[in-house]
């Protein structure tokens, strides 16, 4: 039998995402518990001293805020995602986040990611969720029924039985921190304190440098770092002029 093609999970607005769950209330934020509590908890930190909500639903997609300073000139002020929020104004708050995950966070991340990984070994992804009239369903139901899958999973239990789904979410995110630390040290150390890191002067290079090196030392910017290196890398591949 050959598998030719599969069904994925990435999908719909049904709110199963931890920083739309902090979403309602500020003042009534809660930790999110699970795995890399430290990362998580600075986070949290840096949500609640967002001035705006806006700018909360930035500090919690983006990489690395201060990602601005490696760059050599400076940037036009203003985010596309900040600008993205808010425009969507008439939603609630929670509402605003997942309609900036549909416009950014799906086509940009897991779209992405879910297309590279099937069809690098030749396999037709699909993702029945994101069907238009599943989304327009699900766009029009009351937030609580949205709310941590609470629709989905009260269909799935007719199927399946609960302590096989009612449990916490679970990433997929791999040892970039070990990884870069320890076997792919000398790699990244190589590309990162290079020369000609950036080409034509794209990055201000001493700044990545120290970056890298307070990473090394026991910094927390493992996903920071890992953007770095793969944009090197693939710049000298392609002979890329940035």
């Amino acid at each position: 039998m050959h598998v030719t093609g599969g069904p994925n999970g990435p999908g719909g607005r049904w709110d199963g995402c931890p920083r739309r769950r902090v979403a309602p209330s500020r003042g009534g934020c809660g930790l999110v518990a699970g795995p890399n509590l430290r990362r998580r908890a600075g986070k949290v930190a840096d949500w609640l001293g967002a001035a705006s909500p806006d700018v909360m639903y930035e500090r919690l997609v983006v990489t690395a805020l201060n990602s601005a300073t490696l760059l050599a000139a400076p940037v036009e002020d203003g985010s596309a995602i900040r600008r993205l929020v808010a425009t969507s104004v008439t939603f609630p708050l929670a509402a605003r986040f997942m309609f900036a995950d549909t416009r950014v966070y799906l086509p940009d991340d897991l779209l992405t990611k879910l297309d590279r990984a099937s069809m690098a070994v030749s396999l037709e992804g699909r993702v029945p969720l994101l069907d238009h009239r599943i989304v327009e369903f699900a766009w029009q139901l009351p937030m609580r029924f949205r709310r941590d899958k609470w629709l989905l999973r009260r269909l799935l239990a007719r199927y399946v039985p609960e302590p096989l789904f009612d449990r916490p979410k679970m990433g997929f995110e791999i040892p970039l921190a070990a990884w870069l630390r320890g076997p792919l040290r000398a790699w990244a150390d190589d590309l990162l304190t290079s020369a000609e890191f950036g080409g034509e002067g794209l990055f201000d290079r001493p700044a990545v440098a120290s970056v890298w090196r307070r990473f090394a030392l026991g910094g927390t910017d493992p996903l920071l770092i890992w953007s770095l290196v793969m944009l090197e890398t693939w710049r000298r591949h392609w002979h890329a002029v940035v």
